[in-house]
């Protein structure tokens, strides 16, 4: 793909049939901001929280390193940004009470 083959797709109309009723219709610009944008980052938040749910533990690469350079996630780190800052503190600040 090309950046000729999505040029002016802003104003290309976007059809999504709708089983019995009439089908939706977007502009191209308004289908990615408000419609597929939204529906991808859903389901990518919904997935990181069940992976984590479940026990899978997730990490973001230190920031130490280069585009082109790989690295083992930290451990502990908290992972891709889904999680603010201000979690981590929250969470190192208060120790858990014993049981």
């Amino acid at each position: 793909m090309t950046a000729k083959d999505i040029d002016g797709s802003e104003e290309r109309e976007i059809v999504i049939p709708r089983g019995n009723r009439e089908p939706r219709r977007f502009k191209g610009e308004y289908y990615l901001k408000h419609f597929a944008l939204p529906n991808f980052f859903f389901h990518a938040t919904t997935l990181y929280a069940l992976l984590r749910h479940n026990g899978v533990e997730l990490g973001k690469m230190p920031t130490s390193c280069k585009p082109t350079e790989r690295a083992e996630p930290a451990p502990g780190a908290l992972a891709i940004g889904f999680r603010t800052g201000r979690a981590r503190a929250r969470r190192e600040r208060a120790p858990r009470k014993a049981d």
